[in-house]
Parts: C-alpha cells; sequence; structure tokens
C-alpha cells in the first residue's frame, strides 16, 4: 500500500497520496469544492463496490479543520491505508460501511501553517 511521506504531512503530501489510491476500486474520488487560495477540497468514498449500497451503514471523517494541527491528517491517511490493505477486519468493514473521508478540509490553512484559513 501506498504510505504517507512523513509523520506530519502537509496538503500537498494529501494530495500526492490520493493520487495513488485514485484508481483503486473500492475508491471513490470527489471534490466538493475550492479553499479561498483555489486549492480542492479532496474527499474520498472506500467501500467494497461488489456488495450492494442499500443496506450499508455509513461514516464521515473530517480532519485538518485547523491547518497546523497535521494529526488529524496524518490518521486519516492512515485510516485509508488501512481500509485498503489486506486486512480482514478491514475487508468485512467495507462490505457492510460505505466510508467517506476528508483528509485535509482546510487546504490554506495547512500550506500556510496556521490555525486558520486564508
Amino acid at each position: 500500500m501506498t504510505e504517507p511521506r512523513g509523520d506530519f504531512p502537509d496538503y500537498i503530501d494529501v494530495m500526492a497520496f490520493l493520487e495513488k489510491i485514485k484508481a483503486n476500486k473500492k475508491v471513490t474520488y470527489h471534490q466538493l469544492g475550492y479553499s479561498d487560495e483555489n486549492r480542492e477540497i479532496p474527499c474520498i468514498v472506500i467501500t467494497d463496490a461488489s456488495v450492494s449500497n442499500e443496506q450499508k451503514a455509513r461514516a464521515m471523517v473530517i480532519t485538518s479543520q485547523h491547518g497546523s494541527e497535521e494529526s488529524g491528517r496524518a490518521i486519516a491517511l492512515g485510516l485509508i491505508d488501512f481500509l485498503l490493505s489486506d486486512d480482514d477486519f478491514a475487508q468485512k468493514l467495507l462490505k457492510t460501511q460505505e466510508i467517506a473521508i476528508v483528509p485535509c478540509c482546510n487546504p490554506d490553512g495547512s500550506q500556510l501553517n496556521t490555525y486558520k484559513n486564508a
């Protein structure tokens, strides 16, 4: 699987990570919009597409509201990495869940390394 670049990923690291996993059949990529400084706000949905979504529960994880708090981005990338792994629990979970993850909802704050957005 693809590993994040480091312990403190910024917006550029998040986008590079997502670019590498977009082709995975369990991943659907969505662009929620743009930041004030015209950066994409990404969201990915992960599930087992071989199972109908009609009976699946849904969860959403939103991280990096505060740009200088990189731990949320690191955790989101770790969660994505786990969900796309061959781990038995992850595979079972994706048959019953549809999980949306917004790994960096404040890209400007991330790049400016500030608590607030642009």
